[in-house]
């Protein structure tokens, strides 16, 4: 009895991983025996699986070549996001700079050019032209004199304005004379 707590006990530390290389050689030899109680017997069966299967180097060089090519396809993969991004990267440079160039060379061929050879002559165009304009604008403000008639009328009424500071003054001396005759 003392022997399955101690099998028990073994097993326990074997789950967690704390088995001594000793304990694990006793569990094995245990579990190849004959004298395995019936409640160990399924550990009994995943040991001595454990003990059968051995894998082969082949098995094991397989294994390995299948991880360099894949870890192989991840790098390239990456190389091809990082060109990726590179190339785009360039791109978005060469437009903008083509941009660039087109919108200075747009620029430069809308300047605006001469189109009097005979600097008196410009003058007179201008003054004409500046004469007009300031006839219409003139034009325009004409209909404001009505408004500055409003502003003029307004103007004379401000002494109404006074007229409510002497309606204070005058209930301010009410109030006195009522306290003097004694009315409240």
């Amino acid at each position: 009895m003392e022997n399955k707590e101690h099998i028990r006990e073994l097993l326990n530390k074997y789950r967690e991983g704390l088995t001594s290389l000793e304990e694990e050689e006793f569990l094995k030899t245990f579990f190849a025996s004959n004298k395995v109680p019936k409640e160990f017997l399924s550990e009994a069966r995943w040991f001595n699986n454990v003990q059968h299967q051995k894998f082969k180097e082949e098995d094991v060089l397989d294994l390995e070549r299948k991880m360099e090519h894949w870890i192989d396809e991840q790098e390239s993969k990456g190389r091809k996001i990082r060109l990726r991004y590179w190339a785009s990267g360039v791109a978005a440079g060469l437009a903008i700079l083509v941009g660039t160039a087109l919108f200075f060379q747009y620029q430069q061929s809308s300047k605006i050019s001469d189109t009097y050879e005979d600097p008196q002559i410009a003058y007179l165009e201008a003054k004409k032209v500046l004469m007009y304009v300031s006839e219409t604008f003139n034009h325009g403000t004409d209909k404001f004199q009505t408004v500055s008639r409003l502003e003029e009328g307004t103007n004379e009424m401000s002494i109404f304005s006074t007229f409510g500071s002497g309606l204070k003054n005058l209930e301010l001396v009410s109030k006195y004379n009522d306290e003097l005759t004694g009315k409240q």
